[in-house]
């Protein structure tokens, strides 16, 4: 029996769980893949804040390459590890770059912002991930949205809801059959 035919054999719920599966796995494949392209382990990312307005609003994605300290200009949009607080990522734009001691000291600023947060300034040039290489108008609300664990949860509750009723109600279906056949 070809491949072909035994997939045709499959339950449709069966197929529905192979073919999130496999959308999944190619996501995950092309985020591997990326992170080695650009040389970063975040390549892609969303704007959160309006600091770099009118450059960059609110949902918009970016996508990132990895960058050499020494290759940093300034005038260039960074990806950043806040060098305080937690590690939030911010996106500005560098405003003076030195070196001091052999290490390159990065100062940035939103666009939109006055002036620099004290944490952004003559920070060390490791906190780096990358350098925004182009962006997309507003398609970094899907992924922001999706942060919020109650929505990412509510997303698979329902998927196992229709899974679930899928294969319950073709169960019931062919019960009935059986019981008309007697």
């Amino acid at each position: 029996m070809r491949l072909r035919d035994k997939i045709k054999t499959l339950d449709p719920s069966i197929k529905l769980i192979i073919l999130a599966a496999l959308i999944f796995l190619s996501i995950y494949s092309l985020w591997i893949l990326a992170k080695y392209i650009l040389l970063t382990e975040n390549p892609v990312v969303y704007v959160a804040s309006g600091s770099m307005y009118p450059t960059l609003r609110v949902g918009d994605l970016l996508f990132v390459r990895g960058v050499k300290p020494e290759e940093l200009k300034k005038g260039d949009i960074i990806v950043f590890v806040k060098p305080v607080g937690g590690g939030e990522y911010i996106v500005h734009r560098i405003v003076d770059i030195k070196e001091v001691d052999g290490r390159i000291l990065v100062t940035t600023k939103g666009d939109n912002n006055p002036s620099s947060w004290y944490w952004e300034k003559d920070f060390d040039s490791r906190y780096v991930v990358g350098k925004v290489f182009f962006c997309v108008r507003f398609i970094g609300f899907i992924p922001m949205i999706l942060q919020d664990l109650r929505i990412k949860w509510g997303i698979i509750t329902i998927l196992i809801i229709l899974i679930a009723y899928d294969i319950l109600s073709e169960f019931l279906m062919k019960r009935k059959s059986v019981k008309q056949q007697t």
